[in-house]
């Protein structure tokens, strides 16, 4: 296990381990189940309140890329070997076993509206029903998949290859559109309002597509590549990551673009950030870095953090629930912990 220093006001619930990396936290519809998956392919379904495994199983035998939840009883996961499956919630079950369409599957995550769920393999896009049924098949990328999102204001999935960004509409069969961007695309985010479109580089850099103004900005000065990006609910703030320090631009009525962001400093100077999430209702941004450490932050009102903990392993995913009541926290040694500010 690994060992916790509460610090203010931000104390451990519970803690438990998984087999390795974790790679992916999700939490049930109704919030009382954490499903939490490593990079070995393990996933476990916990109680949220008390941390009790209730299951815990090898879900992919190569790796798993993604999970989420895709009905109230039913968990679907992505794996490296291609495959997308899908799980009973109350007996672990192997529910269906799908062909993604490639080997070392990227990514996957469900529409707004929970009426689609979008895969990624290779260069292969499918769009799905949340039960398993397939909807669609689009023609290969030119490229492998990069990076895949929902709009979050309509339901509409944006995917990132080496050779740009394409659009599409999962009612089409022909994409909506594209943007040509050359780059390695590691991330993309969209605001919650769909004003702009947030694209993490392996450049050091973030660019922003305002579709307002059909406009392309690009904000550099990162130490690192930009691998973790964080919406505030009113898509007025982005925090991001790219070094030690959490990185916030004010994307106002005028966009960021000639404005100075936000330096959020406390974690080691020599460590990076390497999770990064908003509360879903509240002004509250917490942090997670290389060097365990987690921190609240308030950025609309102040600079200094609010309240951290020390898990002591590198943090790798960070996710609140629904009532932004806890924060679960997964380590890159296979930690959980649930925090909160209670």
């Amino acid at each position: 296990m690994f060992g916790l220093s509460t610090t203010r006001q931000l104390k451990s619930l519970w803690r438990q381990e998984l087999d390795d990396h974790v790679i992916a936290l999700q939490v049930s519809p109704d919030g009382r189940c954490l499903a939490a998956a490593s990079i070995s392919g393990q996933i476990a379904l916990i109680d949220g309140s008390n941390g009790e495994v209730l299951h815990s199983f090898q879900a992919h035998k190569i790796g798993l890329a993604g999970l989420v939840w895709t009905e109230a009883e039913t968990l679907a996961s992505l794996g490296h070997d291609g495959r997308l499956r899908f799980w009973d919630r109350s007996t672990a079950a192997l529910k269906q076993d799908l062909d993604a369409g490639a080997q070392w599957g990227q990514s996957i995550d469900l529409s707004p509206c929970g009426k689609f769920l979008a895969t990624a393999a290779g260069k292969k896009l499918k769009i799905w029903s949340p039960s398993g049924q397939i909807l669609r098949e689009h023609a290969e990328h030119p490229a492998v998949i990069s990076a895949m999102i929902w709009k979050q204001s309509k339901s509409q999935l944006t995917t990132a290859t080496f050779a740009g960004l394409r659009f599409y509409s999962p009612k089409q069969e022909a994409t909506l559109g594209g943007l040509d961007k050359q780059g390695a695309i590691l991330l993309l985010s969209w605001s919650p309002d769909g004003r702009f479109l947030a694209s993490g580089r392996k450049d050091e850099c973030i660019h922003f597509f305002d579709t307002l103004k059909n406009d392309d900005s690009m904000m550099s000065g990162y130490a690192s590549q930009v691998d973790q990006l964080s919406w505030h609910r009113q898509s007025r703030l982005l925090a991001s990551g790219g070094g030690a320090d959490v990185t916030v631009w004010n994307c106002g009525e005028k966009g960021p673009q000639g404005s100075t962001p936000l330096s959020l400093i406390g974690h080691d100077p020599e460590s990076k950030v390497t999770a990064l999430s908003f509360q879903r209702s509240g002004e509250l941004l917490a942090s997670g870095g290389s060097d365990g450490r987690v921190f609240l932050w308030d950025p609309s009102r102040k600079q200094d953090a609010q309240a951290e903990c020390h898990l002591e392993t590198p943090i790798s995913q960070l996710l609140w629930t629904a009532n932004d009541s806890i924060l679960f926290a997964g380590t890159a040694s296979g930690g959980l912990a649930a925090l909160s500010l209670k």
